[in-house]
């Protein structure tokens, strides 16, 4: 990260090209590489302060959006492409999804993204494709900590309605909310929609109340929504090794063997000798 007196900013910040703005922050491009965040009042501030307290515990990742460095109160981070929302919306206009190859890969990185941040202690709280950019060769960062929790503390953020079930109180975030969260997440990625995106707020809301999901059996990875959903995961690290099982599965062209089958390394390799 680079110190202070190598900074170089200019004096009329608000003349920057806006990019984004949220409800603590407002994002403004610096140049091609880097975008600099910027809060709008107290509240804010202290917001921003969580975010830079995250990304420096965070540190280097590659599912994680890189803080470059701090000036005074602002953060500089690195520019990406934009959110996965942004493609996914496209897809759908399109009446398209994803490729098998772009739903097992980004799906298994946010996954990973997941698994990495909650074993430094953050909630990430708004898990959803708005808060998930694609960088320039399209894998998945997450973004937007300015809202999370560290260290089990105050949030300043929500989860997405649709993102969080109606019995769960949003002012009690867990491992287990954010992978309920993922799994309408993989969803989307899987599907270029949202859970039930044709449905009233209240409608939504029923479904989950009464255990209601969209059907996923047709989805290639259907089974893991559905554990996302139903609880039937302790942490990320299951979701990603589960999805990595089915990318390998997949690569190797034995989608139709039982799913322990590839679950042999965490790291990509030659497949086990039995299956060659």
């Amino acid at each position: 990260m680079a110190s202070q007196s190598e900074i170089l900013l200019p004096r009329d910040l608000s003349s920057l090209p806006f990019i984004n703005a949220g409800v603590t922050s407002v994002v403004r491009a610096l140049d091609e590489h880097s975008v600099i965040k910027l809060a709008g009042d107290e509240d804010s501030l202290r917001a921003l302060e969580v975010e830079r307290r995250i990304l420096e515990r965070l540190g280097e990742h590659p599912r994680i959006v890189r803080l470059l460095y701090v000036h005074e109160t602002k953060l500089v981070l690195e520019r990406l492409l934009y959110p996965l929302l942004v493609r996914l919306l496209e897809l759908r206009d399109q009446e398209a999804a994803p490729s098998t190859e772009e739903i097992l890969k980004w799906s298994a990185q946010a996954a990973e993204g997941m698994e990495y941040f909650h074993g430094k202690n953050v909630l990430q709280i708004d898990i959803g494709s708005h808060n998930l950019l694609l960088d320039w060769d399209e894998n998945i960062k997450y973004c937007d900590f300015s809202g999370s929790c560290i260290d089990g503390g105050w949030t300043y953020a929500a989860p997405s309605t649709r993102a969080q079930h109606p019995s769960i109180s949003p002012k009690s975030p867990s491992v287990q909310s954010e992978i309920f969260a993922l799994g309408s997440v993989l969803y989307e990625i899987s599907t270029a929609r949202r859970v039930y995106e044709d449905s009233e707020e209240w409608e939504f809301e029923r479904h989950f109340t009464q255990g209601e999901y969209p059907e996923t059996q047709h989805l290639l990875l259907g089974h893991v929504i559905s554990k996302c959903w139903s609880g039937g995961y302790n942490n990320a690290g299951q979701v990603a090794a589960e999805i990595r099982a089915i990318q390998r599965r997949f690569k190797y062209g034995d989608l139709n063997l039982p799913l322990g089958h590839y679950v042999y390394a965490e790291t990509e390799g030659e497949p086990p000798a039995s299956s060659r």
